[in-house]
């Protein structure tokens, strides 16, 4: 016998089908209170002033700017962080207002685009600098004068594991070594979500 096809359980796949609509209605996230959206100007302010956001702090800057890369770039953080080089991204200016913004210019492959050059976006994505607390460009500018210069070759690394054994005051926040596979920025992004009531989702901010 079959619950899935004969008729004498055609009674109990029907309290089966209806009690699926009600936990669906209960717990997905597809277009439910839970859907994930786009952080307001406000919910952002609020991650910089606890802290969460921001360039005070070797962690809280790494986290920043991939925060700020997947929001504008869209690449999932687990994966298309660790393969993102330092010559992806890069300080460019709009043809048309001379207005600074970062462009990213290499694509290593992500779940729907394998970076093989089959699958190319139609122009390449920017994000425009606001010349304020969270000004994209500004972050990276910030992000930068903490990398060791030999680790700003096109092909290096971009996160680099912290330096956690650098001496005070030194301005050189990260090792010549990549981060490593187990990093805190999927969890970090759970951290925000919990604290926003489910704002961003745990791979990307899109």
């Amino acid at each position: 016998m079959n619950i899935l096809q004969d008729q004498v359980f055609a009674k109990s796949r029907e309290v089966l089908i209806a009690k699926k609509r009600e936990l669906v209605q209960q717990h997905a996230e597809g277009n439910g209170p839970q859907a994930c959206r786009e952080l307001t100007t406000a919910e952002e302010d609020k991650f910089f002033e606890l802290g969460l956001l921001g360039k005070h702090d070797p962690e809280v800057l790494q986290k920043t700017v991939c925060w700020a890369l997947s929001l504008h770039f869209g690449f999932r953080t687990r994966d298309e962080s660790r393969k993102l080089k330092w010559g992806d991204v890069s300080i460019s200016k709009d043809p048309k207002t001379s207005s600074e913004l970062l462009l990213w210019k290499a694509e290593r492959g992500s779940k729907t685009r394998h970076g093989d050059g089959q699958h190319q976006r139609a122009f390449y994505p920017t994000a425009q600098a606001t010349h304020n607390e969270r000004c994209r460009v500004q972050l990276y500018r910030a992000f930068s004068q903490h990398q060791p210069d030999e680790m700003k070759q096109s092909d290096s690394s971009f996160f680099l594991a912290i330096n956690h054994r650098r001496q005070p005051g030194s301005q050189i926040w990260y090792n010549k070594a990549p981060l490593g596979k187990k990093t805190k920025l999927a969890s970090f992004f759970r951290r925000l979500r919990k604290l926003l009531n489910c704002l961003v989702t745990t791979q990307t901010t899109r």
